[in-house]
């Protein structure tokens, strides 16, 4: 489906949005699209992608998305810790206020979590 976007021309950010807000489905394979957006596009793993200025790694913390953050931070590399500029918040801190217990256990055993980061508004 992202690649029907790329070939029709639409811009990245556009393509970035559609992958963002998918409705997932069984027929949806989330990590290859991923990964075509990170391999074949070059999609920059700490731009910020939405208009809450989060991440790829904050969405999938949003969303639930385990399999897609654990290929962002473990073969990408994408930084565990970046806090978005609004509110501060980190793919943790979203993933703890979303009720994503097993995303949760994922980020907290990644060995350069922080646990000590706040948002802007002194939350955790």
């Amino acid at each position: 489906m992202l690649r029907f976007y790329v070939e029709q021309g639409f811009d990245i950010k556009y393509v970035i949005h559609r992958w963002m807000n998918q409705r997932v489905d069984e027929k949806t394979n989330l990590l290859s699209q991923l990964e075509y957006l990170v391999e074949c596009l070059g999609v920059n793993l700490e731009t910020f992608v939405s208009d809450s200025q989060r991440t790829m790694l904050m969405v999938a913390a949003y969303r639930g998305w385990n399999e897609c953050a654990r290929t962002l931070v473990y073969k990408y590399n994408a930084n565990i810790n970046t806090q978005d500029p609004i509110a501060g918040e980190t793919a943790l801190i979203i993933a703890i206020r979303r009720g994503r217990s097993s995303m949760v256990d994922l980020l907290l055993n990644h060995p350069d979590i922080n646990i000590d980061l706040c948002d802007k508004a002194g939350g955790h």
